[in-house]
């Protein structure tokens, strides 16, 4: 008899073990590089997810806000508008007109509670410009050369008079002393805002 030889290693009937089952199957494990990989993907899954969520919330804001925007133009009356910029305009020039308006009132004030009862001034001038200390030029006349020293003081000690200078000393026919003082004074006396 000539022996049977398998042309095929293929085998025709499952293979079984001892105990009449199949081979079991090996059972893979989870690796660790496995499970970080899968939560990574998970969450840029969701990162994804959530930028796309905002973008499409941003779109519909947008979209909102846009047309919030056209009605409230819509709205616009361009009458209005142009009426608050003409008094816009009157408002700023009536400030800056009283900005650069002098008003030397209380200079005179201020001077008179200044001035001895010994001193006259008989000529006065000045000239001041918005925001300059203002120049004053007077002439007058005194009952002594004391009393001309006591008021240069009093100029001297007051805030509002920046300086005070007293020349041109003579005695006059009646025996009274004239002098001519310069001055330059504070712009807040002459200024009509402050």
């Amino acid at each position: 008899m000539e022996p049977k030889f398998q042309n095929s290693f293929i085998p025709k009937r499952p293979v079984v073990s001892g105990q009449g089952s199949s081979i079991p199957t090996r059972r893979k494990q989870a690796s660790f590089f496995g499970v970080i990989v899968t939560l990574v993907f998970l969450i840029m899954l969701a990162a994804v997810g959530g930028v796309f969520g905002y973008t499409k919330y941003l779109e519909s804001d947008i979209s909102v806000k846009k047309d919030a925007l056209n009605v409230a133009v819509g709205d616009v009356n361009l009458e209005e508008i142009h009426a608050l910029l003409v008094a816009d305009t009157q408002l700023k020039s009536a400030a800056s007109l009283l900005q650069g308006h002098l008003m030397p009132t209380r200079f005179f004030e201020h001077l008179e509670d200044l001035t001895l009862h010994s001193i006259q001034f008989t000529d006065f001038s000045y000239t001041a410009y918005p925001g300059k200390n203002a120049h004053i030029q007077m002439s007058g006349t005194s009952n002594s050369y004391s009393s001309l020293a006591l008021q240069s003081d009093v100029f001297a000690q007051d805030d509002q008079v920046v300086s005070a200078l007293f020349s041109s000393f003579d005695l006059s026919d009646t025996g009274r002393v004239t002098f001519e003082v310069d001055m330059e004074i504070n712009n807040t006396l002459t200024s009509y805002i402050q």
